[in-house]
C-alpha cells in the first residue's frame, strides 16, 4: 500500500511538473492549430532528466535550496531568458499565420494573450487544480510577464512604435553612451523583454516558497511553481 501511494506520489508530481514546465506553451500551440512542443524528441527526454537529478536523486534539492542565495540570481536570469524566447516565439508564430477573417500579424490583442498564456498557463492551471473557493490574482511574476508581452505585441503596430519613440527622444543621447540602437529591431525587442523579466523577477517581493494542502511543504522551483514532494513516513502518520 505504502509503494502504491509513493508511485502514485511520484507520477503526480512528474505530470505536475511537466504542466508547469510545458502547459503554457501547449495551449498556445493548440490555440494557434501548431504542433505541440512537447512532440519533439529532446523535449520529454531532458525534462525528465532534469527532474529525476533534481528532485529523485537525494540531497540534490536539498544542497540547491541550501545554496540559494548563489544558485537563485543565475536560475531567475535562465527562467527570464526562458521565458522571453517562448513568448517571442509564440507571438513570432502567431504574426506569421493568415487567416480569412483577420490578419494573425495586426491582432495585437491576439498576441498579448497568446504570449502571456504561453508562459504562464501551466503554473495557474496547476494552482486551479489543486482548487480554489475564489479568484486568486496570479501574482508578481504574472505582472511582469504581462508588461514584457505588451511590449512585444506592440513593436509589431508602426504607429505604437512611433509614439514610443516620441516618448523616450529626449533619453536618445544618454542611451547612445550605453551602446542602445536608434532604432529597434526585432532582436532589440527581444531583448528588452528578456531585461524586463529579468529584473522584474529579481524584484519579486517576498520569498517563494509557501505552504499547500498536502505532504508537508511543498517543493517551489523558480517562478513560484510549487511541485508536491513525495509523502514520508512522518506525513503518512499525521
Amino acid at each position: 500500500m505504502i509503494l502504491k501511494t509513493l508511485s502514485r506520489a511520484v507520477i503526480l508530481s512528474f505530470v505536475t511538473y511537466l504542466l508547469a514546465a510545458l502547459g503554457g506553451g501547449m495551449l498556445a500551440a493548440f490555440l494557434t492549430g501548431r504542433p505541440s512542443p512537447i512532440l519533439s524528441n529532446l523535449t520529454i527526454p531532458v525534462y525528465t532528466l532534469g527532474y529525476l537529478v533534481v528532485f529523485r536523486v537525494p540531497y540534490i534539492f536539498t544542497i540547491l535550496r541550501s545554496l540559494s542565495p548563489v544558485t537563485e540570481p543565475p536560475l531567475i536570469m535562465i527562467d527570464a531568458m526562458a521565458r522571453a524566447t517562448g513568448m517571442a516565439a509564440i507571438i513570432d508564430s502567431f504574426r506569421g499565420q493568415q487567416n480569412a477573417s483577420y490578419a494573425a500579424h495586426e491582432s495585437h490583442v491576439g498576441q498579448f494573450i497568446l504570449g502571456t498564456l504561453g508562459v504562464t498557463a501551466g503554473g495557474i492551471m496547476i494552482t486551479w487544480i489543486k482548487g480554489i473557493r475564489r479568484f486568486a490574482y496570479p501574482g508578481w511574476d504574472f505582472t511582469v510577464v504581462m508588461l514584457s508581452t505588451l511590449i512585444y505585441a506592440s513593436s509589431g503596430n508602426e504607429r505604437l512604435r512611433a509614439w514610443g519613440a516620441e516618448q523616450v527622444k529626449p533619453l536618445m543621447p544618454y542611451a547612445k553612451v550605453i551602446g542602445v540602437p536608434r532604432t529597434f529591431a526585432l532582436e532589440d525587442w527581444k531583448v528588452l523583454c528578456t531585461l524586463v523579466m529579468i529584473v522584474g523577477f529579481a524584484l519579486k517581493p517576498g520569498a517563494p516558497v509557501r505552504r499547500t494542502v498536502g505532504y508537508g511543504n511543498a517543493r517551489t522551483a523558480v517562478g513560484g511553481n510549487t511541485l508536491p514532494r513525495t509523502p514520508t513516513k512522518e506525513d503518512k502518520d499525521k
